[in-house]
């Protein structure tokens, strides 16, 4: 497998990311409470 999206992607240091569903969903909550913390941290709303 490969393609230009692999080559973008490894050029940039990123990893293969296969989410989907509620997986998905759950992980982008927790990226999103993650952030809302961070800037509940540094003084932002």
């Amino acid at each position: 497998m490969g393609g230009p999206y692999a080559e973008k992607r490894e050029a940039r240091g990123l990893f293969p990311m296969s989410r989907f569903g509620d997986d998905f969903d759950s992980y982008v909550k927790e990226q999103v409470a993650g952030f809302k913390t961070l800037a509940e941290e540094v003084g932002r709303k």
